[in-house]
């Protein structure tokens, strides 16, 4: 019994990397979720006498050693079953690995050329671009529907995961090549942030509980503080809170500073390394920028 709940969990570590190179989210959540929950089930029920009482000080060698030999065993076997229980929190660390690499993966293809980006349109952008929903139906929907079944804390865990992860990547792909921004490119891109949270409400049939949890991911207000930096200009001073426009009529009253209120460019930790991707600026032609929406 011993070697069989070890070698369970050698098997579920295995598989889970197998499983989820290719991003087979539906068998990798069957085999490090359900089926470790039905070994586990199967294993609550194991009823292991202690024959430890039974010693006494005309207790034979043989039944001595019989007896601590068996107290050896039953303390292995229940240690192999606390790893296998920890083995579903493994198999999401190494979704976490993968889902990075994926996310790169999939922007290195679908990522618009450098020069969509420096275009000068005279124009705001009204829709995201293509790569996007792209984007998202390829890393994050397959995860979305294959915790359908799961507790509710397990779906807000791996799916903010990999939503933080795919966004935080989405970032890095562009800091790591550099890409410089118009006007109008820094609007394009703002606009795409704000298709992800457009799509979550709009695109994907997932609770209430699930969908308010993901809105309020933090890293979308990073994406967005992104996106707003790039079309700010030199020295510019960013506000500490933020008024919505349907409250401008009274506030005259001081608004305090909280994570509602706060500009989303202040969740940005590097604001001066992203300001470096601004493209020199031609024209005021845009004074206006578009928002995420809430």
């Amino acid at each position: 019994l011993d070697h069989s709940v070890h070698t369970v969990a050698l098997w579920v570590e295995s598989r889970a990397r197998q499983l989820s190179n290719p991003w087979n989210m539906e068998q990798f959540f069957r085999v490090t979720q359900s089926d470790i929950n039905s070994c586990l089930l199967v294993l609550s029920h194991l009823k292991f006498a202690n024959q430890v009482d039974i010693l006494n000080a005309e207790s034979s060698v043989h039944v001595v050693v019989c007896v601590k030999m068996r107290a050896k065993l039953i303390s292995e076997v229940k240690a192999n079953i606390d790893k296998l229980q920890k083995m579903s929190t493994t198999c999401v660390d190494i979704l976490a690995a993968v889902c990075r690499t994926v996310s790169l993966a999939n922007l290195h293809m679908m990522f618009p050329d450098p020069d969509y980006w420096k275009q000068r349109l005279d124009e705001i952008p009204q829709f995201a671009s293509n790569y996007v929903e792209d984007y998202l139906e390829e890393v994050l929907r397959p995860v979305l529907l294959a915790t359908t079944h799961l507790p509710l804390s397990v779906q807000q865990r791996v799916n903010g995961m990999v939503l933080n992860i795919m966004c935080e990547a989405w970032l890095d792909h562009i800091y790591a090549h550099q890409i410089k921004f118009s006007e109008w490119g820094a609007l394009q891109l703002l606009t795409d942030f704000g298709a992800v949270p457009t799509w979550l409400l709009e695109r994907v049939n997932i609770s209430g509980e699930l969908r308010k949890h993901l809105l309020n991911t933090e890293v979308l207000r990073r994406c967005e503080g992104v996106g707003r930096l790039l079309l700010r200009r030199p020295g510019e001073r960013i506000a500490m809170t933020t008024v919505p426009l349907r409250k401008k009529h009274d506030s005259e009253n001081s608004t305090p500073c909280t994570p509602e209120t706060m500009p989303a460019e202040m969740y940005v930790p590097n604001q001066e390394q992203w300001l470096q991707l601004r493209a020199p600026r031609q024209s005021r032609a845009f004074a206006l920028c578009c928002g995420m929406p809430s």
